[in-house]
């Protein structure tokens, strides 16, 4: 089917006709120009998104009808062009020669819904972003370009192309979004974007020698000048301001009209637009936070409160139900609730058993970093790494290893933290080649020495068989009691009741 522009020009008119009869009762018209670009999606785009730089000016004309303050109908006329290049893709490689181009003009008419969510009374919030979508016409004329293909084998496509060339109008539906801000009651300033949906393969005269079994798009990003037309009927508004009003349907009855009203079902407030406020703290039940007791809208309508009257409030109060001292949050200054021996007022972790040096948070893999903090709360890590282990070297590791020990309390045999055997354990499965010595020692002061230090070094064996070391790589042996010099001048002699490893890569 082919039409002339003047076709898609008598659409509009006969769109304009629909609603005119209204214009006398409710002035809510509102026109303007469009200014933007046109963007084109189809056989030569290198992906479903368009290439700007090949932005071409489209603009146009538009009448706005409102319905209700959210609610309205716009017809717009658009023109513009739509171009590409092969040449502007330098992937993939056959596209400089294929060398395809198109240049199109087109006439769009379209009718579109339009949803304003946050439109306010008289439609003069400052800010109303709408969403919008439609139906419309397009005339389009493309103009093709094959002379600079490479490729032989698109020869039959090209001629089946330039044979089936003319202009042409199809349907198209339009949906897309955008912002209007007013500078006062009558003008406004509006960006939107929009995609077209044209149904067509033909927008770029391109068809059988490309891609044939998708359609092409485009699509508009515009900057929107609108005026609103006409004025109030001040004078029949003034004389018949009761009747007007009853004419009106209120169906909760609280003097605001159901077309106005952002609470139709509930009695509320004129200066809420029908919203309720029960506790008239001067916030609408919707956005009041304790809708039944008076507030601030600081607090978004809830009152300060202080349980244990304290002179702390509750939203500040660290220990809300017992009565404490500003200075120590509400606490007093010895209270310690989880009896870690760090203050409530200075407890990060309240009902948690820690650490002192944590301020109260606990430490599960020892490695000095809170739980609430560490990547890796299970897993022994370094500060650098968020409390996990380090990423090292097979070197590093072993070095780090070596230098190990495993530390128990006089007499015991048993291993209370495992979390050094668990960094060996995952040493030694990620490298093979690896075997470990386990070397038990003991005090001098402790009862048969030589025995505990064997039994230290075993069970330290044991646990590595269990987390999935081979049997054939590990081996114990126990070294009895020695002592050890002081390490530091002291004269106190250091704990010898450990095992040490020692990594190796022979049997």
């Amino acid at each position: 089917m082919r039409y002339h522009p003047a076709h898609v020009l008598l659409f509009l008119a006969a769109l304009c006709c629909v609603p005119v009869a209204a214009k006398a009762q409710t002035p809510r018209w509102e026109s303007g120009v469009v200014l933007g670009g046109a963007f084109y999606s189809g056989d030569i785009s290198g992906s479903s998104l368009p290439y700007l730089p090949e932005t071409r000016f489209a603009g146009g004309l538009f009448f706005r009808r409102y319905f209700t303050s959210r609610w309205s109908v716009r017809v717009s006329a658009t023109f513009g062009e739509l171009s590409n290049s092969d040449l502007n893709y330098t992937f993939p490689a056959w596209r400089s020669d294929r060398a395809f181009s198109f240049s199109t003009k087109f006439v769009e008419g379209a009718l579109l819904a339009e949803w304003s969510p946050w439109s306010t009374e008289g439609n003069h919030s400052p800010i109303q972003p709408y969403l919008f979508a439609g139906t419309g016409i397009l005339y389009y004329d493309p103009r093709p370009d094959f002379e600079r293909c490479k490729l032989e084998d698109l020869a039959a496509g090209i001629a089946a192309d330039k044979l089936a060339l003319h202009s042409e109008t199809k349907f198209v539906l339009p949906f897309g979004g955008g912002i209007r801000w007013h500078a006062n009651k009558k003008w406004y300033l509006g960006i939107e974007g929009s995609i077209r949906l044209p149904f067509t393969d033909r927008l770029d005269g391109i068809q059988h020698s490309a891609n044939s079994s998708s359609n092409d798009g485009y699509a508009f990003g515009n900057l929107l000048i609108g005026v609103r037309l006409g004025r109030e009927n001040v004078k029949a508004a003034i004389a018949g301001k009761g009747r007007l009003k009853r004419k009106l349907p209120d169906g909760d009855g609280d003097g605001v009209a159901d077309e106005d009203d952002n609470c139709p079902t509930e009695v509320g407030l004129t200066k809420f637009r029908g919203c309720p406020d029960s506790d008239s703290d001067g916030i609408p039940d919707a956005y009041d936070r304790c809708p039944d007791a008076p507030g601030l809208a600081s607090r978004k309508g809830c009152p300060v409160t202080d349980s244990d009257k304290d002179g702390v409030e509750d939203a500040l109060d660290l220990c809300p139900d017992y009565p404490g001292l500003p200075e120590f949050k509400g606490c007093s200054n010895d209270m310690d609730r989880d009896g870690d021996g760090v203050p409530d007022y200075q407890d990060r972790c309240l009902n948690e058993f820690g650490v002192i040096v944590l301020k109260g948070c606990p430490d599960a893999d020892n490695d000095g970093i809170a739980d609430a903090d560490d990547a890796c709360p299970l897993v022994f890590g370094a500060f650098a790494n968020k409390g996990c282990p380090l990423e090292l070297t097979t070197e590093q590791e072993v070095a780090w290893i070596s230098d190990r020990a495993l530390l128990f309390e006089e007499g015991s045999t048993v291993v209370k933290d495992p979390s050094i055997l668990d960094q060996i354990a995952l040493f030694l499965i990620k490298n093979p080649d690896y075997r470990l010595l386990l070397e038990g020692h003991a005090d001098p002061t402790e009862t048969a020495a030589m025995h505990i230090s064997q039994s230290r070094a075993d069970a330290c064996l044991r646990y590595l068989e269990e987390q999935g070391v081979s049997s054939s790589r590990l081996r114990s042996k126990g070294y009895g009691g020695s002592v050890l010099p002081p390490s530091d001048g002291s004269g106190l002699i250091p704990s010898n009741r450990k095992v040490k490893f020692v990594l190796n890569t022979r049997g």
